[in-house]
């Protein structure tokens, strides 16, 4: 279990509804044992987060991996999202992105990781650093049971979330094996 072994940070990217479309920017699901931000701190002093703020979702695995933790990435369909505007400036995103590139360049140099990607341009450390934590990124399967998946679209349906084309929702399930 990712949970069990607190070496381990696991994490999937979400759905987006009603498309039925993978996200693959963003990082939706995180699971990390106790001892993660403990580890976390000790070795960078870092000691404020803002979920959901822009790039916390690259730092965070990739601050495992610099740590030595087993990354993973969930390849199942476990997050689903209603899909909205962006809720970030572009100013956000440069600021946050700022104080990302420094951290994670931070925790690599205290971790004697000497192959860490330290781009000044944002977008081009943005790329260099997803490819060099996905070189250490782990897949793992995980069977999700169709009740699951219709207990979600239920769901999404009662919010207000309509599906309007079904030819999506049948390549979706035939994606996930469905």
């Amino acid at each position: 279990s990712p949970v069990a072994d607190s070496r381990v940070v696991t994490f999937a990217r979400r759905i987006e509804m009603p498309s039925f479309k993978l996200n693959p920017w963003g990082i939706d699901v995180l699971i990390v044992g106790p001892s993660f931000y403990r580890d976390l701190n000790e070795h960078s002093g870092w000691r404020s987060l803002q979920f959901g703020a822009p790039w916390w979702d690259v730092v965070l695995p990739t601050a495992a991996a610099l740590m030595g933790y087993t990354v993973q990435r969930i390849d199942a369909p476990v997050a689903f999202h209603a899909s909205h505007e962006q809720r970030w400036s572009r100013t956000d995103w440069r600021i946050a992105g700022d104080y990302a590139r420094a951290f994670l360049v931070y925790l690599a140099r205290q971790m004697q990781v000497t192959d860490f990607p330290e781009h000044k341009d944002l977008h081009e450390f943005h790329f260099a650093m997803r490819a060099w934590r996905d070189a250490r990124t782990a897949s793992v399967k995980m069977l999700v049971a169709p009740s699951l998946i219709q207990d979600a679209m239920w769901r999404f349906a009662n919010r207000g979330v309509v599906v309007k084309k079904k030819s999506a929702w049948v390549r979706f399930k035939r994606r996930i094996g469905l």
